[in-house]
């Protein structure tokens, strides 16, 4: 077809030349000024929330660049590939060091697989010595932002404090620092016990409560005021393990909520629900399915059935091929040599059946987006609780650890006529027996977090200090927290054991453990 030619009049040419004359005249009076750096950043970020948002799943180019070897490695190399993305490392050696690296001012900085390990002891690497070191090391125990209204709010609630909780709180205008003191006078006690008896000091600070206890009746103390001092000692150093405790499921439920699967997912959400991670497990399932389907093995391929070529691949694989392509050239991966073991693989995948239970199996295989699935992966862990639900089970928990610490500590004692129950961990939760100011003593526990650690995009911060918060802040996630921690009655240390999504194992997973110190 010929090309089609415009032809314009003089008139023509003339109206055009009067446009562009009139138009360069404009830009001399209005230049155009650059774009700054920040418009151009907040140009660039409301181009990206236009998107639509995504999430990318990087198994598998992970699996390609990990060095699979045989079919049999399979379960192995994904097993290994998640401990990697969501702990942080392979050597589980090094998982209790991470854990107590001061250096880390947010535990939110820490892979969520690691903000499990309530079980994780202090290492005697990282013991500290002296006073300084002491009193640094037991604030970042309880907060590792170093808040000291938190830390004293903590500390306030102890057997031995002078100043008890409603009055730190009713002062806190007057003297922020109200309360404060009580945490030094533990740390100058923990330092002259370093310089006198460092096996009693290594075993409280440490975390091996009843070691600590055994080492206390086997010494001969000069009197039984030291005696009772440093059980003391050990109950309220217990009360700060446990504070910690509440750090790290607290900083578990706010990953949970951004992202649960570290750098296994890749999104611009500000929340990864369990849906979107199921929308594209199933994306990638079919993918999968068509790939063992259309792939030809070399056995296969002398019996007659033909070689897929890239002409053949849909375009919504097209992505994955893209993908191994490049991680294989970035690896120096020649896939020619691998046709042996990929021909191994797809057998093995062909005859393998999906592993996880069979709601995983049914979601996989249906063709809807709606999959019953909760609405944040707080809920779909902790049977049904919200993020602010579940850290308040700990809170709660805590509260009651204050009252219960003491008499944890007296089973443990051979010498005391308390007996041992059969069941270690706490009794079952009694609201009746946390005093009268419990309730607001919970909602500012939980204010606090939330404004420390969660920074969950519910809470309002308005700048205040916690006595000032709103009356009812953090009333309804406490009731509901009440009513789950009731209703479970007795823990037992087993509970753990329990099937994923069972309240049982909800419970340990959200308590605080003083009988896991209390058992080494």
């Amino acid at each position: 077809m010929a090309k089609k030619e415009i032809r314009r009049t003089k008139a023509d040419l003339a109206r055009e030349g009067h446009y562009h004359n009139r138009a360069a005249a404009a830009d001399k009076r209005n230049p155009v000024k650059p774009r700054s750096e920040k418009e151009k950043a907040t140009k660039k970020a409301s181009s990206k929330k236009s998107r639509k948002n995504v999430v990318f799943l990087m198994m598998d180019h992970s699996l390609l660049s990990s060095g699979l070897q045989l079919p049999k490695d399979v379960s192995q190399t994904i097993a290994e590939l998640v401990d990697k993305f969501t702990r942080g490392s392979q050597n589980t050696s090094t998982h209790c060091f991470s854990l107590f690296n001061q250096s880390i001012s947010s535990l939110r900085k820490i892979p969520i697989g690691l903000l499990g390990d309530k079980e994780c002891l202090l290492p005697d690497e990282l013991l500290p010595t002296g006073e300084t070191e002491i009193l640094a090391h037991c604030r970042w125990m309880i907060s590792t932002q170093g808040s000291d209204d938190y830390i004293n709010f903590v500390v306030s609630g102890w057997p031995s404090t002078i100043v008890k909780r409603h009055e730190v709180r009713k002062r806190f205008g007057a003297d922020p620092n109200v309360g404060s003191s009580h945490i030094h006078k533990h740390a100058s006690n923990l330092a002259r016990l370093e310089e006198t008896d460092f096996d009693l000091y290594r075993a409280i600070i440490s975390g091996r409560h009843r070691s600590a206890m055994q080492i206390l009746q086997r010494a001969e103390v000069g009197s039984k005021v030291a005696a009772a001092d440093t059980r003391l000692l050990i109950a309220e150093h217990g009360l700060l393990w446990c504070a910690r405790d509440v750090q790290l499921i607290t900083a578990r439920s706010g990953k949970a909520e951004e992202n649960p699967l570290e750098a296994l997912a890749s999104t611009s959400m500000t929340q990864l629900k369990p849906e979107n991670i199921a929308n594209q497990a199933r994306r990638l399932f079919i993918i999968l399915k068509k790939i063992v389907a259309d792939y030809t093995t070399s056995l296969e391929h002398t019996g007659g059935k033909p070689l897929a070529t890239i002409d053949n691949v849909p375009e919504t694989m097209l992505p994955l091929y893209r993908q191994i392509e490049a991680v294989a050239k970035f690896h120096g991966i020649n896939l020619t040599n691998s046709i042996g073991q990929l021909d191994q693989l797809i057998e093995y995948i062909r005859i393998t059946p999906i592993p996880g239970n069979v709601a995983w199996r049914q979601m996989l295989d249906s063709s809807v987006s709606e999959n019953g699935l909760p609405s944040s992966f707080n809920a779909l862990w902790f049977s049904g609780l919200s993020i602010t639900q579940a850290v308040s089970v700990s809170i709660l928990r805590y509260l009651q650890s204050e009252r219960e610490i003491l008499n944890l500590i007296d089973e443990r004692d051979g010498e005391h006529p308390r007996r041992f129950r059969d069941h270690t961990a706490m009794p079952p939760f009694d609201a009746e027996k946390l005093g009268a100011d419990w309730f607001t003593a919970a909602k500012d526990m939980l204010f606090m977090l939330r404004r420390d650690i969660l920074q969950d995009k519910d809470f309002k911060d308005e700048g205040y200090d916690y006595p000032d918060r709103e009356p009812a802040a953090g009333r309804n996630p406490i009731q509901i927290a009440k009513a789950f921690v009731t209703e479970r009655g007795q823990r037992a240390m087993t509970d753990y054991e329990s099937e994923f999504g069972d309240v049982r194992r909800t419970f340990y997973l959200l308590d605080v453990i003083p009988e896991h110190r209390l058992a080494l």
